[in-house]
């Protein structure tokens, strides 16, 4: 019976913690379409692109934690890098390009052309939202204690 306690209590943190994080994936997404329509508009491309190339890695941080929302910081962080270096490289064998042509949405999640810069425009992507993700945990206190949280 204790342990049924103690999932149930651990559930509740999680469960606010995916609502946080859905929310916070629709904020990124409005300023990263935001970001590419501004880019567009104004033919600041070389602003738009750095910038959307940091919030598709933002993302990618804010969807790794909804999967596994009591996850260390450090490992979403690690995973999420990983997930943009993947589709990053994917655009070296031109599968990409081929999936944009057949569903334009795809260039979005995609993309179609490989950038070594990308790479690093990603890390610093994920690690400002893993920075935030940790100075927010920290400052949150525990439901249990009232200490602050160790994430």
């Amino acid at each position: 019976m204790t342990v049924h306690r103690r999932v149930r209590h651990e559930a509740g943190p999680a469960r606010r913690r995916r609502s946080r994080l859905a929310l916070a994936a629709i904020a990124v997404i409005a300023v990263g379409l935001a970001v590419r329509a501004f880019g567009s508009a104004t033919g600041l491309d070389v602003i738009a692109k750095p910038a959307g190339d940091a919030c598709y890695a933002v993302l990618v941080v804010v969807l790794v934690a909804l999967v596994r929302p009591t996850a260390r910081t450090w490992v979403v962080a690690a995973v999420a890098w990983a997930v943009c270096a993947a589709v990053e490289l994917a655009q070296l064998t031109g599968v990409p390009a081929h999936l944009t042509k057949a569903w334009w949405p795809a260039r979005l999640v995609l993309g179609t052309t490989f950038n070594g810069l990308d790479l690093i425009l990603y890390a610093i992507g994920v690690a400002l939202a893993g920075g935030a993700d940790a100075w927010i945990g920290r400052r949150a206190p525990s439901r249990v204690s009232g200490a602050p949280s160790p994430r």
